[in-house]
């Protein structure tokens, strides 16, 4: 098994907000896995009935994993270089904890202690105040 080396938020505390060159993104409340898809003017998240528009694949990457875990703010590097540089370390984290939540879900019968379950490990593993 991958050994996980940061969890999203220590990446986010450490690499992210030391920068500059943020920019402040509101995320609809969201607590399933969302879909990217690509279109004429760019790249969307879609979850149900909330769209978020990206400009660029790395941008709309970088959004569904903090927007997957639940959160509801976020801020963006507009550096696009060093935002596809993090954005491998940050999906290769949240990519281990799927993994190591999937297994131990298997066991959890009813399905909202395993939504329940989901929600305070990702608010754990999104800590980054």
């Amino acid at each position: 098994m991958d050994k996980l080396k940061k969890y999203v938020g220590e990446i986010y505390k450490e690499q992210i907000l030391p920068r500059k060159d943020l920019v402040t993104k509101e995320l609809p409340v969201n607590g399933e896995d969302s879909e990217l898809i690509k279109d004429l003017f760019g790249y969307k998240l879609i979850n149900g009935k909330n769209t978020i528009e990206c400009d660029t694949e790395e941008e709309a990457r970088y959004l569904k994993i903090f927007w997957d875990t639940g959160i509801t703010e976020v801020k963006i590097p507009k550096d696009h270089t060093f935002l596809k540089k993090v954005l491998a370390e940050l999906e290769e984290s949240k990519r281990i904890v799927d993994e190591r939540m999937a297994k131990f879900m298997r066991s959890i019968l009813r399905r909202q202690d395993r939504e329940r379950l989901r929600r305070e490990v990702y608010a754990d593993f999104a800590k980054y105040e």
